[in-house]
């Protein structure tokens, strides 16, 4: 069976094909080899307006020569106790407190940034961008 996974953002593909050397017509072929406009299937997986299935994300990291896990979710790696949910990314970890909603965000060690979030739905892509929105903007006030 073949399982639709849910994009929106946790997969830049445009990015990922710029950075490649690859040519956005050959993985748009190479993706989508049954539809007679694939350039524009993928352009609608660019915007968020359709999305790759499990075969299309395996064959996109065999042409990139990457593993599945190095496309998903920029570097972040998580794990979880009784307490928090905690995502690190090289120098960089965020603690999200399970019971009060708060998010903590640490650099070395630093804690440098400290939000409550309403508890309410969010997609782990959107909290993964909302931390390296958080994360570039620290960089760039450490850099001033």
């Amino acid at each position: 069976m073949i399982k639709k996974v849910k994009m929106n953002g946790v997969i830049n593909l445009k990015s990922i094909i710029k950075k490649s050397n690859i040519k956005k017509e050959y993985i748009a072929c190479e993706l989508f080899p049954e539809n007679k406009f694939p350039i524009m299937a993928l352009d609608r997986v660019i915007r968020g307006d359709s999305e790759l299935d499990s075969k299309q994300i395996s064959k996109l990291a065999s042409l990139l020569d990457v593993s599945i896990d190095q496309l998903f979710n920029n570097n972040w790696k998580g794990k979880s106790n009784n307490k928090s949910i905690v995502f690190e990314k090289g120098e960089y970890r965020a603690e999200l407190s399970i019971s009060k909603w708060i998010t903590r965000i640490y650099h070395n060690e630093s804690l440098f940034h400290e939000t409550v979030m309403i508890p309410d739905f969010i997609k782990l892509s959107d909290y993964i961008n909302m931390l390296d929105e958080i994360i570039n903007n620290y960089k760039e006030k450490e850099n001033e």
